[in-house]
């Protein structure tokens, strides 16, 4: 005699080790009320034994999974087999090389979807470009290699290099998120968050007529499989059709129904989020249905120049990329229920984002202080970058007999920041001269 639902659920429960207290929060049952619907002493709804299987499948080990999604790296060197070979640790000879590249790279060397670009003109150097699938790649060749992103990440800072780009994805597979319901939190002020704006977006496809689509072609070819077998007398051919007339239930029951994407923060900032719906894109961009989507939800850290910097870093000291994204958000976002006893910062925070950040996170400040004014340094980035800019648009002026340059000088204007500047930068030359002086 096969298991009763209740008792695969225990066994369930104890192969996994979740604790009474554990899945009572989860569920968002009393664990008073939990334990009698357990113990039989109370009914249980068809209702709750879903909302139960859901509260266990959120607490499964992959539940919520993390990854590198993005790297841009710019490194000053010209030698594209020093990044390479002592920087990725791959062997130069098995990269294929084409004479074109983005952001004004003229090369590109790449194996796969790892692409190392690099161009001789206005001192760009090399750069390292890993975009989704190239990031997964170059796991796999970090695991053959014995390294880890943190390592990786050290590695590239001796190497000088520049972070311009970093993306933290976490990928939500069992529905802990709910996209459309955060986006009306944020229509109603239940989002308490250090950005300035958010924005919602509907899948520019609509999601739902691409599945109709694809389940009528799977229809249609189970039609035509049953006019072949002419099986249209056969008693099972209820169970041949009984999957895909459930589906198109389902489907009427979500007419309408398109993937939603919240960005938090504005897309030209150093960071934002985004959040959208995953499932629903799988099915515009590859043909799988909704329940055999792997990921419900994507949660994407979009980090750059000094904020991927420091994530980095982070990344580096800790080595746990699941605690340094979930400090970066907590830093940065948290949804909240209203309660109007209390102050808009004392509202308490939602369940299932509480649940979704976990317990006992800390916070990750993307910011360092600010450095003080530094004549030198300042004349060093302009002999490196702007001066031989500025001597080819001189040069150009001179061969056409312009003034362009000329003119740009004398229209700037100086504001009160610039004036200040100005001050501490000759402090800094006589500061500098007295330390000389015999």
């Amino acid at each position: 005699m096969g298991q009763t639902w209740m008792e695969d659920f225990k066994a369930q429960q104890a192969a996994l080790g979740v604790t009474q207290g554990q899945l009572a929060d989860m569920a968002g049952f009393s664990r008073g009320y939990l334990n009698r619907l357990l113990n039989g002493s109370q009914e249980l709804p068809e209702r709750y034994k879903a909302r139960l299987t859901a509260a266990l499948e959120k607490m499964q080990p992959d539940a919520i999974t993390v990854k590198i999604d993005y790297i841009r790296i710019r490194f000053p060197t010209l030698d594209v087999r020093e990044v390479v070979e002592n920087v990725l640790w791959l062997r130069m000879r098995h990269l294929g090389q084409q004479p074109r590249g983005f952001y004004g790279y003229t090369t590109t060397f790449y194996i796969g979807d790892i692409a190392v670009m690099v161009s001789p003109y206005g001192g760009r150097g090399t750069l390292l470009e890993l975009k989704g699938k190239g990031c997964a790649q170059f796991s796999a060749y970090l695991n053959g290699q014995g390294r880890s992103w943190n390592v990786f990440f050290q590695h590239c800072l001796d190497a000088k290099g520049v972070f311009k780009r970093l993306d933290i994805a976490i990928d939500d597979r069992v529905g802990f998120l709910d996209i459309p319901r955060l986006a009306e939190k944020c229509d109603r002020g239940e989002c308490v968050t250090r950005f300035r704006c958010y924005e919602v977006n509907e899948s520019s496809e609509n999601t739902y007529l691409e599945e109709q689509r694809l389940e009528r072609e799977r229809w249609e070819k189970d039609f035509q499989l049953m006019r072949d077998a002419d099986i249209w007398d056969d008693p099972s051919l209820l169970e041949l059709v009984g999957l895909p007339l459930q589906e198109e239930v389902e489907l009427a029951a979500r007419k309408g129904r398109t993937g939603h994407t919240l960005y938090l923060g504005s897309k030209r900032s150093e960071a934002y989020f985004c959040l959208y719906e995953k499932d629903y894109e799988q099915v515009v961009r590859y043909g799988i249905p909704l329940c055999e989507a792997e990921v419900k939800n994507r949660f994407e850290i979009r980090l750059k120049s000094e904020r991927a910097y420091l994530a980095a870093k982070d990344i580096i000291a800790g080595g746990d990329l699941m605690q340094t994204a979930f400090s970066i958000i907590n830093n940065y976002v948290r949804f909240v229920d209203r309660d109007k006893t209390k102050p808009h910062a004392r509202w308490p925070i939602n369940g299932d984002w509480a649940r979704f950040i976990g317990t006992h996170r800390s916070k990750l400040k993307l910011t360092a202080e600010p450095k003080p004014f530094d004549w030198l340094r300042i004349l060093d980035w302009l002999s490196k970058q702007a001066v031989p800019t500025i001597r080819m648009l001189m040069e150009i002026d001179r061969k056409r007999g312009t003034h362009v340059v000329e003119e740009l000088f004398d229209n700037a204007v100086l504001t009160k920041r610039h004036e200040k500047l100005i001050q501490e930068a000759l402090a800094q030359i006589e500061a500098q001269q007295l330390s000389v002086e015999p």
